[in-house]
């Protein structure tokens, strides 16, 4: 399974990405592009339940709120219907400029929602169950350790790790696993000790992250 599509996408960088500068062209007199108005009275045959879009819309004013997100769209289509529609927020604080249908987003890591397709069309096939140790299908990550809090003299402790993470786990990013790249990263020195990002080929990258520690135990 091309080790869960490199696990699940880590999205692995091996050189800086370059900045380009924004550019925004901004006229309050332009009218936001109109979305369909939803019909809510028709969620129910869309599987959806009143109850749940009104906690999903209240969830994404919650970002705004608590300054998670400065602005937030929300768009949820099924059969090509609009369910729900949501704009919270403002899209730039120099202008208190609310946010609109036609904001422009700086979106990273699409990697991941590319992959979770990809997983989840693999699960349809029925080539793994959810709650299947990661182990069935990389052995080499069997016996992982925990990166632990450092001993009095400065030196890395390490934990046993109390289960092995899921399928479920490592689509949901919360198997323990950690990027590397980031200096700040608890695990960072041993990455760049081991090339773990500077991978050549995939069994190279498996062999070298199965003996590195998880950042965290899986939840």
């Amino acid at each position: 399974m091309s080790a869960f599509l490199a696990l699940a996408s880590c999205a692995v960088h091996t050189e800086p990405l370059e900045e380009t500068p924004a550019v925004f062209v901004e006229d309050p007199q332009a009218s936001a592009p109109q979305i369909p108005f939803p019909d809510l009275a028709a969620s129910n045959d869309k599987g959806f339940s009143i109850q749940g879009l009104a906690a999903r819309s209240a969830r994404m004013q919650q970002f705004v709120d608590e300054g998670d997100a400065a602005g937030v769209t929300g768009l949820l289509v099924k059969d090509g219907k609009v369910v729900q529609y949501d704009e919270f927020g403002i899209m730039r604080a120099e202008t208190d400029a609310p946010i609109r249908a036609d904001t422009i987003h700086r979106i990273y890591s699409m990697t991941k929602p590319i992959t979770g397709v990809a997983m989840m069309m693999l699960y349809e096939d029925g080539a793994f169950e959810l709650d299947d140790p990661i182990t069935k299908y990389i052995p080499e990550f069997e016996g992982l350790k925990v990166l632990g809090q450092p001993d009095e003299n400065g030196n890395p402790s390490y934990l046993e790790a109390e289960r092995v993470a899921t399928m479920r786990d490592l689509m949901a990013h919360r198997a323990g696993f950690g990027y590397g790249f980031d200096p700040t990263d608890s695990i960072a020195p041993g990455y760049a000790e081991a090339k773990v990002i500077l991978y050549p080929d995939l069994p190279t990258y498996v062999d070298r992250l199965s003996e590195q520690p998880l950042m965290l135990l899986p939840d």
